[in-house]
């Protein structure tokens, strides 16, 4: 297939030390973001790579890869190959639900809406506190609140939520510290527990 032979591949990727050829009439057709870009004549994939000043960056190679991926297949692997022999079935677990928050950041950033609708529904699928190791959906709370807008609702609805119908998450340590470090969260939490979800602009 082009997505594995990068032929005709008319535009280069560089994230990091990675580097993905990929076919701009196919981003294009995905995503208002690179649609926009090729309209203006600035059709560049520098911000892939290069993290806003005091912002933290969702554009790991890896996770690019996967955005890439989706472009080509309509679909993404959350688990690298042999996870699931390599790893115990807590952790794979709760690396894809990092996987799946910053795949869905990313759509969110790049303007993907089908793939911000698949990583939600990947998400809600595989959201379960039974084998969720604490400092995993510390990580992912994280990742939401912090590289998602207060207007994106999506991730943030779903995982205050399901803290509030298992309280015994929030007594999590590396939970806790979260909520103590995002005040926005800590706000959304409140808000959700007194029938009142906050909304952001």
């Amino acid at each position: 297939s082009i997505y594995q032979t990068s032929e005709h591949s008319d535009l280069t990727i560089t994230c990091g030390a990675s580097t993905f050829k990929v076919h701009k009439a196919i981003l294009c057709a995905q995503s208002d973001y690179f649609r926009n870009a090729r309209k203006r004549g600035t059709f560049l994939a520098s911000a892939l790579s290069t993290p806003r000043r005091g912002h933290v960056s969702c554009d790991e190679p890896e996770t690019v890869r996967l955005l890439i991926e989706y472009f080509y297949h309509l679909d993404y692997n959350a688990n690298s190959p042999g996870d699931a022999d390599r790893i115990k079935e807590d952790v794979v677990a709760g690396q894809a639900m990092v996987v799946h928050a910053k795949v869905f950041a990313l759509a969110v950033k790049y303007q993907v809406p089908g793939l911000r609708t698949l990583a939600v529904q990947k998400f809600r699928e595989n959201m379960t506190f039974d084998v969720w190791p604490d400092a995993s959906l510390a990580e992912t709370i994280g990742i939401v609140f912090a590289r998602t807008p207060g207007s994106i609702h999506d991730l943030r609805a779903l995982l205050c939520d399901a803290c509030l119908r298992q309280p015994k998450v929030l007594s999590y340590p590396a939970v806790r510290e979260v909520v103590r470090e995002n005040a926005e969260l800590a706000y959304e939490l409140l808000s959700r527990k007194c029938g009142n979800p906050a909304t952001y602009k």
